[in-house]
């Protein structure tokens, strides 16, 4: 179950991209990386990539548990910070939802849906460099994870 995680403190910025099956393991795992970060601070803006998901292993249940991590990563921030996730198929587009109900509930973040990748970007206000370097460094880790 390959992932990738990153943080762009300039940008205030974590990240992750998943491939294949994503579970509560694995994002549990990609918690665990991210908060173990030496350039990790509470409250960093999250984007969240599910293009190359192919399959999801998570409930109702499975979701509420991953709120409790995204709450836990914030906690010690004087801000909410702002999760967006790209979820551009129906699968993952509906489950990414379920996660951003959760997520806008009880001020845990301030969370955001899309299908499109650019309006994940524009929400979070990231500069073309941001962009172009999320990018570079997220999509060749998770090609790296996917052949090891």
């Amino acid at each position: 179950m390959p992932y990738a995680t990153g943080i762009q403190k300039e940008d205030t910025l974590s990240w992750v991209f998943y491939s294949d099956v994503l579970t509560v393991s694995l994002a549990r795992a990609c918690h665990q990386s991210l908060i173990q970060h030496p350039e990790f601070v509470p409250g960093l803006d999250f984007y969240i990539s599910l293009e190359k998901v192919t399959e999801i292993d998570l409930d109702f249940a499975k979701v509420t548990a991953l709120r409790s991590l995204t709450e836990s990563r914030s906690k010690g921030s004087q801000r909410l910070p702002k999760i967006t996730l790209f979820a551009p198929t129906d699968m993952t587009f509906g489950m990414a939802r379920m996660y951003e109900t959760l997520l806008n509930q009880g001020d845990v973040a301030h969370a955001e849906v899309f299908s499109d990748e650019q309006q994940c970007f524009a929400w979070l206000g990231l500069s073309e460099h941001a962009i172009s370097k999320l990018n570079k460094a997220g999509k060749a880790k998770l090609e790296k994870a996917q052949t090891d």
